[in-house]
């Protein structure tokens, strides 16, 4: 009975002729509609709706009592109006509250609607399932409401709170046992609506009030309360049951956890609860808490058949408890069910285990609603299951934007429209979705690869060796990234980076995968591309260090050459001469063992003068210094092709065990023409162990570093020092000079690739960036310290060999095709020397013949 009926009921002077109109109108049984309009015009214009229902029936009884006994009803309608004042006060103050939505109406009716579920709501429920299975049912769905349930007993101690009430004020059920609800009030609580409030619960009445409550943590929540006294069938008062509506915070998803915070209430919730109730006044209490829910509750039997909802559940979804007995939950189920989330709830109640999904569910009238549905299967004593109870919270009916909804559009939207490929199979590696980008890039839609395995995408070149290796690592549920060979629906090839993750789900059960695949067949052309390109720039590097060594090499040949030819112009000078000689001895030879004599004096005559010819000058006194020397320079020219052989080791193109030190005195001989004037070379060779690597490759760092120091230093007083020692398992070359050294600056960029402090043209700018490659492909460290003026100093570190092992390649990609900038250079065949036979066979027939001359010249 509201404020306003109420209050102008109690003014009889004014109403006095309407009563009489009453009566009248009464006596002609005018149709409701019209008793309607008469009391609006008698008591004041209102607005009818369908909570109002019955209101003629109510202004029927006030004005029957007004006839009958005017002066009483006047006296009992004081004594509410007092009251009722109070109240509409409180109410009208809300109004103004702007941290307080607005209470003319609320959203779920507290009680069914018009013509639906009339009589008992568990009548239905109690034929199938035993007060036992119903309480636990109850019990259920009251820890899993997301409206705040608060029981207290008669003498309003606190007996029992739920979890979702203990999440969001911070109280545990065992901090309030026994303590009154005052627990909640603060400094800003409406004393005037306290009073209100404690008046009814002392009358045993039902109160509903917007109340300010105060959490734990001294923050505030406005909460629409609706408190209801409790009675056992002799009337005697039990309990009360508070539900509690949020006002502020809702719209978010599950911001209430079905679960109580960690280390409150553990054990039976409701165990306090039942030392002071019976069974029977704890069903009573919960029945009503569930009856009175703002959640949606809806109980089916273990065969998923309804047999029991709530109201808030019939206000919102349009369908009665009497139209739903017996039927399958799929009654709210449509066309844009998501099927898969069906499979996975209907999974999980067949193993009887419990469901947490967000549902579009629909409505009688054909509307939806996104719900977060939070089901419990329902077990006896004995383990047997009873029935299934669902608690679910609507996540668009309070008046905010569905977050949840607008998230899974977002995801949706952001997965459907990104660059890459998505694709994702079930834990059987079934297609289940695929995005765009998929559908782009392989010409195939969903509809033809969904329930398929992603193995139609590959094709005859596709390596099948990965595609094991990928089988083998999903089995066991581990990520995979590789790059594949795939073939598009019209047969083209395309190669793919893709990653695999398992999709694990909350309980850790491994539920599917997720794919994200990029296409990098463009990726692999550059890059293709581009190590041509970086091949051809270090072939140009390696031609100009080729072609600064062919200048020095020429230089360092050519000075032995000369000499060489030298020599070998004076002796061709003499050559006449002796053949003339020779000539004259064969002739002489040949009258002696003849036995012709004619002419012999002459003969011999004119070997006389051809011997003095050849003997003239020093070319005959010096022939033995002349091949002697022309063979040290012979030895030379042998020596420079001999290490330039072993500098660039055309013979190893595999790793070995090597000695660093032979390494840089063959590097030193290669570099001795930059050596010479008045550069100084120190040595200081320590103790090395052999170290595992390709000495064409760390002969390439030598000679870099040894090249940059010459043209660094001063050439009239240069000093180049070289260093090598053992450090633990590494071994130490340190290569310095005193040249003009590097600032900071310079230093920091010196193995970049392409960078050069040398003139257009003088340099690629890859030395010490294919340095720096050859030393971090033999696992070892390069650096370097300079200072300006003072000069510069290169640390390379390599670990050392410690056991024998077999020869090894080393990859690099910048010396993979030639080893060295004298890798094309052709075998040098070594030069024969003069054997000591052919020696002893000239000085036999030497002397052969000057025993012959001697006895002519005897006889003549």
């Amino acid at each position: 009975m509201s404020y306003k009926k109420i209050r102008e009921a109690v003014d009889l002077l004014e109403v006095l002729e309407g009563l009489k109109t009453l009566k009248d109108k009464l006596e002609s049984q005018p149709p409701a509609t019209e008793m309607n309009r008469t009391f609006d015009a008698m008591f004041g214009k209102r607005t009818t709706t369908d909570s109002e229902t019955g209101s003629t029936a109510e202004y029927l009884m006030m004005a029957l009592k007004m006839l009958e006994s005017p002066a009483k009803f006047q006296q009992e309608a004081a004594g509410l109006l007092n009251s009722q004042t109070k109240t509409a006060t409180a109410m009208q103050s809300n109004v103004d509250n702007p941290f307080l939505p607005q209470m003319q109406s609320n959203e779920i009716s507290q009680s069914r609607p018009n013509g639906q579920s009339k009589g008992d709501p568990f009548r239905y429920m109690s034929e199938l399932l035993s007060p036992e299975d119903i309480l636990a049912a109850l019990k259920n769905a009251t820890e899993n409401s997301f409206s705040y349930v608060l029981i207290t007993d008669a003498q309003q101690n606190i007996i029992y709170t739920n979890p979702a009430l203990e999440k969001v004020s911070g109280f545990s059920l065992e901090e309030l046992k026994g303590k009154s609800p005052k627990v909640y009030n603060g400094p800003d609580v409406d004393n005037a609506m306290l009073g209100r409030v404690n008046q009814a619960l002392a009358s045993k009445e039902d109160v509903h009030e917007p109340m300010l409550n105060y959490m734990k943590d001294g923050s505030t929540r406005w909460m629409d309360v609706h408190i209801r006294p409790i009675f056992d069938n002799k009337g005697v008062l039990k309990c009360f049951v508070s539900v509690t509506e949020d006002l502020q915070g809702r719209g978010k998803l599950n911001e209430i956890s079905q679960s109580r915070p960690n280390g409150q209430s553990k054990g039976d919730p409701f165990r306090y609860m039942s030392e002071l109730l019976s069974p029977e006044d704890i069903l009573a209490a919960l029945k009503n808490a569930t009856e009175n829910s703002f959640s949606y509750v809806l109980i089916t039997d273990a065969q998923q058949n309804i047999i029991y909802t709530n109201p808030a559940l019939e206000k919102v979804s349009g369908f009665s408890l009497e139209e739903l007995k017996g039927k399958s939950p799929k009654v709210y189920n449509g066309p844009d069910v998501d099927n898969a989330m069906l499979g996975r709830v209907n999974q999980a109640l067949a193993s009887k285990e419990d469901v947490h999904e967000p549902m579009l569910n629909y409505m009688k009238d054909g509307s939806t609603r996104w719900m977060d549905v939070h089901i419990r299967p329902i077990f006896d004593n004995k383990g047997v299951l009873k029935c299934f109870v669902s608690v679910t919270e609507d996540l668009q009916g309070r008046g905010k934007l569905n977050e949840v909804q607008e998230q899974q559009k977002g995801l949706k939207n952001a997965v459907d429209n990104a660059y890459n490929t998505i694709l994702i199979t079930d834990n059987s590696q079934r297609i289940t979705y695929v995005n765009q980008a998929f559908e782009k890039m392989t010409g195939y839609t969903f509809e033809e690869v969904k329930g398929k395995n992603p193995r139609l995408l590959q094709g005859p070149d596709t390596d099948k060796e990965a595609t094991k290796k990928i089988r083998q690592m999903l089995a066991n549920r581990i990520s995979v990234d590789e790059t594949l060979l795939n073939y598009t629906k019209d047969g083209r090839p395309y190669w793919i980076n893709i990653k695999v993750r398992p999709i694990v789900d909350d309980k850790g059960m491994n539920t599917g995968f997720v794919a994200i695949e990029e296409d990098v067949t463009e990726k692999l052309q550059i890059q293709a591309e581009l190590q041509q390109a970086q091949t051809q720039l270090i072939q140009s590097e390696k031609l100009s260090s080729l072609g600064q060594m062919v200048a020095g090499l020429a230089h360092e040949i050519n000075t032995p050459l000369a000499f060489v030819r030298g020599n070998m112009d004076l002796l061709a000078s003499k050559h006449q001469s002796v053949q003339k000689l020779l000539s004259l001895y064969f002739t002489l030879r040949h009258k002696i063992t003849s036995g012709n004599t004619d002419g012999l004096s002459e003969l011999i005559s004119s070997i006389d003068n051809a011997t003095e010819e050849v003997l003239a000058g020093r070319v005959f006194r010096e022939t033995e210094s002349i091949f002697a020397n022309s063979v040290e320079g012979i030895d030379r020219i042998q020596d420079l092709i001999l290490n330039l052989k072993n500098f660039s080791r055309l013979d190893e193109a595999i790793s070995k065990v090597s000695d660093i030190n032979d390494g840089l005195d063959s590097t030193l001989k290669i570099a001795g023409h930059l050596l010479k004037g008045g550069i100084e070379v120190e040595r200081h060779y320590g103790d090395l162990p052999k170290v595992m690597c390709s000495p064409a490759q760390l002969n390439q760092v030598f000679l870099n570093i040894i090249t940059n120091a010459v043209q660094a230093m001063d050439k009239n007083n240069g000093k180049l020092t070289i260093h090598t020692k053992a450090t633990g398992d590494n071994v130490v070359i340190e290569i310095g000079d005193n040249g003009k050294g590097m600032d900071e600056k310079t230093l920091a960029r010196i193995f970049e690739p392409f960078f050069t402090t040398k003139d257009v043209g003088q340099g690629t700018g890859l030395g010490l960036s294919i340095a720096y490659k050859i030393i971090e492909n033999h696992k070892g460290k390069i650096s370097a310290k300079s200072e300006v003026g003072k000069g510069t100093v290169f640390t390379i570190e390599l670990p050392a060999a410690t056991d024998a092992k077999p020869e090894q390649t080393i990859t690099n990609q910048y010396t993979d095709e030639i080893d060295s900038p004298f890798a094309s250079s052709p075998e040098v065949t070594t030069m024969p020397s003069v054997s000591g036979k052919a020696e002893d066979a000239a000085d036999h027939e030497r002397e052969k013949w000057k025993k012959i001359v001697d006895k002519v010249m005897t006889k003549n």
